[in-house]
């Protein structure tokens, strides 16, 4: 990855989640609900970052837990 598109992944994922926090600085899981601080919880892909197309689509990233997206895999249907 390139130093511009990484940087750009950071980026983005700190917008997306801070976007969908309250105004404490909290974001609910998008799969389980979970309540977690915005810098705790993960920017998760419904469809995987390796599909270039939807990668940086908002319809695409939530916030996410550690497990639903690492241990769980993303919990893709």
């Amino acid at each position: 990855m390139s130093k511009v598109e990484e940087k750009l992944s950071k980026v983005f994922s700190q917008f997306v989640r801070l976007s969908r926090a309250d105004e404490h600085g909290y974001c609910l899981c998008f799969t389980c609900g979970d309540y977690i601080y915005w810098k705790e919880i993960h920017c998760g892909h419904f469809r995987k970052r390796s599909h270039k197309n939807t990668k940086y689509n908002l319809k695409n990233n939530h916030p996410q837990c550690f497990t639903c997206n690492i241990e769980n895999d993303g919990e893709y249907l």
